[in-house]
């Protein structure tokens, strides 16, 4: 990955329209305006669907670069007619290589970079793989971030440019909630394994269906949790358990008991068997099995499968996240209380334990002190947590309102510490040093969306926190996800441990959750 020219000046732009340009909504009858030309012509060979142009593309939304794209989220794939007026022009590898080859495609592009164009390439680095259990998107994301900065700071290139954010904003949330859920239909139906977003998806199907205007979502998502609980694993750690609800779901709909069965006994072992903290369920592991041999079968599995050992000192707020729905769901279709007794147990603990001055929630604690500072999405795990568990609980039970209290205090926080320009939040939710992001960004708004539409919490605290987000959120989606998302993240102990993660493109079931909360709110 290298830039292929010298240092310019920055180039003004230029009213010119090129073949291809970025296509915009209509002008209303009588606007006059021209829009400016984009500042970056993105050529591609590998297509806007390869990882790398995702992430690359996922850099560029973050920092509110204008570039070149159409309705249908396309990129170029050849260089375009008229060069003049854009700052910099970024190829991948296949798509630089070809107009080197082509001597007057190359003499075309010797002359813009005279003329004081830059051109940059961007490389896929993984063109020979990844050792297994390696997450590719992180190496992908850093090398995307390195040539997106790069870019912003030789070519000059304007942050939150405001030609971009009114195309972006031009695009129909109608229509992006179409493509979502076009994304969530594939996903259900390829159902072959159990995790985090075993809980994501099947939540956000059951949002569609439950607006009474996507009944094709129920059978759709009955199917889904048929298939995955035929092979249902063993509950190591809390990922396993996160789509339970779906088990007590399928009861209330169908009156089928196998699903809803094994998940309970699984949660029977689980408190049987997993070990606590302070009184609390800990993330993963059994305490009569330490290495985790009787889940991986092989002890040099252990090490790729961390989280099956047991660890007993540290909880994080993804084990509310995970167990909590399950267990509530679970107390609330088999009528047992101990269930939900368990997932109150663990929402008291961060309240008591993760809980700063000003509201905001430490990522982790160790031995009930915290060790780590507020993640941003740290602060969703534990708010859907909240959340879900409030949807299985009666109004009545005393521990309702205290959730709610608790979810209202929260939210102050957050409210203090939304950035004002864009309306997200950052990736450490008080540095100013972190940058903005998406899937926590996401999370608070559907939550908050959720409660104000509940009348638990009153609208205007967080009407108009609201409405500053989703608009942020809208200004990042592309191509039936979003961007600027972290990348997955274990347990660190300071802000530069959080800050150094990777951020990129994700599909992000979570998406169409908030969508449909801020759709009802504000139409």
């Amino acid at each position: 990955m290298r830039p292929i020219t010298s240092r310019r000046q920055f180039l003004a732009q230029s009213g010119a329209t090129a073949a291809g340009a970025l296509l915009g909504r209509p002008q209303a009858a009588g606007q006059n305006r021209t829009p400016p030309r984009a500042e970056v012509a993105v050529i591609s060979h590998h297509g806007p669907e390869h990882p790398l142009l995702k992430s690359m593309v996922s850099q560029l939304l973050e920092n509110g670069i204008y570039f070149e794209t159409n309705e249908e989220h396309n990129l170029r794939s050849a260089l375009p007619d008229e060069l003049g007026g854009y700052k910099a022009l970024l190829f991948d590898e296949p798509a630089l290589a070809e107009v080197l080859s082509q001597t007057p495609q190359r003499v075309r592009l010797e002359e813009y970079v005279r003329n004081g164009g830059f051109v940059f390439e961007i490389e896929y680095p993984l063109e020979g793989g990844t050792r297994h259990g390696v997450n590719p998107n992180l190496l992908i994301d850093l090398v995307a971030s390195n040539r997106a900065y790069d870019m912003i700071a030789h070519a000059g290139l304007t942050r939150f440019h405001p030609e971009m954010k009114r195309r972006l904003l031009a695009y129909p949330a109608s229509r992006m909630l179409a493509d979502l859920k076009l994304e969530l239909l594939a996903s259900l139906k390829q159902t072959n394994s159990w995790g985090e977003y075993t809980l994501h998806d099947w939540k956000a199907a059951k949002a569609l269906l439950d607006t009474g205007q996507h009944n094709d979502m129920r059978p759709a998502l009955a199917a889904s949790i048929r298939q995955a609980s035929a092979h249902m694993p063993p509950p190591a750690y809390a990922d396993r358990v996160a789509g339970y609800f779906g088990t007590a779901w399928l009861f209330d709909e169908t009156k089928e008991r196998g699903p809803l069965d094994q998940a309970r006994a699984n949660l029977d072992e689980i408190l049987a068997r997993r070990p606590r903290e302070m009184g609390v369920l800990c993330h993963g592991g059994f305490a009569d099995d330490p290495l985790g041999l009787e889940i991986t079968g092989q002890p040099g599995a252990v090490f790729e499968a961390s989280s099956t050992t047991v660890r007993r000192k540290v909880f994080w707020t993804e084990s509310l996240h995970f167990h909590a729905p399950a267990l509530a769901a679970i107390s609330r279709a088999t009528g047992d209380p101990k269930y939900l007794d368990e997932a109150v147990r663990m929402i008291d603990h961060v309240s008591r334990r993760h809980s700063r001055p000003d509201g905001l929630l430490a990522h982790c604690t160790r031995e009930g002190k915290p060790i780590a500072p507020n993640w941003g999405r740290g602060q969703t795990h534990a708010l859907y947590g909240m959340l879900y568990t409030l949807e299985e609980m009666p109004k009545e039970h005393p521990a309702f309102q205290r959730i709610v209290a608790r979810i209202r205090r929260v939210g102050e926080g957050l409210r203090h510490n939304q950035d004002q320009e864009t309306g997200l939040w950052r990736n450490v939710i008080d540095s100013r040093s972190a940058r903005l992001e998406s899937s926590a960004s996401i999370g608070i708004t559907y939550v908050y969306g959720r409660c104000l539409r509940e009348g638990w919490l009153d609208r205007k605290d967080f009407e108009p926190m609201l409405k500053r987000s989703w608009e942020g959120l809208r200004r990042l989606y592309w191509r039936r996800g979003v961007a600027a998302n972290c990348r997955g993240t274990a347990t660190g102990i300071d802000e530069a441990y959080y800050i150094a993660r990777p951020q990129g493109w994700a599909r992000m079931p979570h998406l169409v959750l908030a969508t449909l909360e801020m759709q009802r709110l504000f139409g």
